[in-house]
């Protein structure tokens, strides 16, 4: 007996056994059920390959990774971390080595634990006038699981080139970024912090990180 026709293709009524569509929607379900496997199937392996030449990106797992700094001040040393940050960082298409990488924060996410010291740090950063830290990766150099990566950082509104020599681990699936450097804040036109003639605060910076997660 024929079915009435689908409505979905060109087939008329007197040609309903021949429609694709209607073949699929009238066939018993395990039928249907196989047929829709054998398109959907490799319809999901084609997304979900990637390309050829297509550079994995190194998802970051926010719980495990950091960004410290720390800077001596008169008989002590100030640490602090940043609470929240954004990273977009592409590795080679086999893998080894970033080929690009830029990571930003908000200045106000900047903390010692330390809530009028957090107060001064982000007046003398003009966290309201310049909210953004961010880092581009520029170039590197050298061969090997650490190497020296150059690029630029942008704080208090001027950008300064950068070297970061950074090592690089695999564990399994996880992949682990680390690295620090030097940061010389009077580059970036910020003053020497000094009180009352008795305490001062370094202008060098030193910043330490270690980004964790996984390629995809």
């Amino acid at each position: 007996m024929l079915a009435p026709p689908c409505g979905q293709c060109r087939y008329g009524a007197e040609r309903v056994e021949y429609c694709p569509v209607s073949w699929i929607l009238m066939s018993p379900p395990v039928a249907h059920r196989q047929t829709m496997r054998r398109i959907l199937i490799p319809a999901i392996l084609l997304f979900a390959v990637p390309p050829a030449g297509a550079r994995p990106e190194l998802l970051v797992d926010d719980y495990k990774s950091a960004i410290n700094f720390s800077v001596k001040a008169t008989a002590h040393t100030i640490e602090g971390h940043v609470i929240s940050f954004s990273s977009r960082i592409h590795f080679a298409p086999e893998g080894g080595f970033p080929q690009s990488a830029e990571i930003r924060f908000e200045v106000a996410d900047l903390t010692t634990e330390h809530d009028e010291r957090d107060l001064e740090m982000l007046k003398w950063l003009e966290s309201e006038k310049f909210p953004e830290v961010l880092f581009e990766m520029v170039d590197v150099a050298g061969t090997g699981n650490t190497r020296i990566v150059e690029g630029s950082l942008t704080l208090h509104g001027v950008t300064r080139g950068v070297s970061i020599p950074i090592t690089i681990t695999t564990l399994g699936k996880v992949t682990t970024i680390t690295g620090e450097a030097e940061i010389e804040t009077r580059n970036f036109r910020l003053p020497k912090i000094r009180r009352a003639l008795v305490m001062s605060v370094s202008p060098s910076v030193l910043i330490e990180f270690s980004l964790v997660g996984k390629l995809q």
